[in-house]
């Protein structure tokens, strides 16, 4: 595979240095500048992320995310090490959404030992190269390219909305299944502590059509919740909540999709629900505000107050 020297260059070496010398105009503009040069590129990326060589889809934005909001994705790891600590064991990892594996390489790299295995889901075929390049050498990883969604059937097909993801709201369609029908058939369905969904505008279908393995299993479950996105895939925000109540789910943890804990609630109310909803679409910019939501079963709520301290605060 051909790679750009040059912007992997950029990758590797000046996102977080430049960033965090960018308190003037002059080096606010250099910032800029290289990060519209590298927004340009047409090749992958290779850099060095959590410990390891990555690999990285043209233009996929991710260390510059790292650089801007260094405790991305926060939330979700404070979650996996106080459930490993909780449990005392390694976790059983489902991650929908897998991308290009960014998440298994973030996992390992911050709970060595602490992962048993991941299942991944991914949509995008095209991330499969970039996948096997970034959890190499991981042990208990296998991938499954699929589309999920909550019943077995045709939707939309995905449409990139910028170059590190995609979202399924595009003109064609293309065959999905359910979580569940998916765990059955891979004869893992009692295996899962963590499930993490990450699917732009679809984390609540995903939910919907995995109602039996959140009422039987009671996973601490990780999700996104994006109500713009939300709206360009024409999905109902109220559907995760109503999954995950439905389930017998009842306490939340908020984390700012910039990485910091937020707040901790109950399941919403509709009327909660659709305040928040309408808050967040008047005030969205590209990449703008959204939720990553720790939703945790009767049995893991011992540990809200754990996952909500060990989450990384901003300096």
């Amino acid at each position: 595979m051909k790679i750009d020297l040059l912007r992997s260059f950029l990758a590797q070496h000046l996102p977080v240095k430049l960033y965090a010398a960018s308190n003037g105009p002059l080096r606010r503009w250099i910032w800029r500048r290289l990060h519209h040069y590298y927004n340009a590129g047409r090749l992958p990326v290779r850099t060095r992320l959590h410990g390891r060589p990555i690999m990285l889809n043209a233009a996929n934005p991710y260390p510059f995310i790292l650089a801007d909001a260094p405790h991305f994705n926060s939330g979700l790891v404070a979650a996996a090490a106080s459930l490993h600590r909780h449990l005392n064991r390694p976790l059983r990892i489902v991650d929908v959404g897998a991308a290009i594996g960014d998440t298994v390489a973030l996992l390992d790299n911050r709970l060595l030992q602490g992962i048993a295995s991941y299942l991944c889901i991914e949509g995008a075929v095209e991330n499969q190269p970039y996948f096997e390049f970034n959890t190499a050498g991981i042990a208990e990883v296998s991938v499954h390219f699929i589309m999920l969604s909550a019943k077995a059937g045709d939707i939309p097909s995905l449409v990139r909305h910028h170059p590190g993801t995609a979202m399924a709201a595009g003109r064609g369609f293309v065959q999905s299944q359910t979580l569940d029908e998916l765990l059955v058939g891979c004869g893992v369905a009692g295996n899962c502590d963590l499930l993490k969904i990450d699917v732009d505008g679809y984390d609540g279908e995903v939910l919907l059509g995995a109602s039996k393995t959140l009422s039987k299993l009671q996973p601490l479950v990780v999700f996104e919740w994006h109500p713009y996105l939300l709206h360009l895939c024409g999905n109902d925000h109220r559907a995760p909540f109503h999954a995950l109540a439905a389930a017998g789910y009842r306490k939340l943890l908020w984390f700012g999709n910039r990485g910091p804990f937020s707040h901790a609630s109950e399941i919403p109310t509709d009327a909660e629900c659709d305040w928040w909803h309408d808050f967040l679409i008047e005030k969205n910019q590209p990449m703008g505000p959204h939720f990553d939501i720790v939703a945790l079963p009767p049995a893991f709520e011992c540990v809200a107050t754990d996952i909500a301290r060990a989450a990384i605060y901003p300096g």
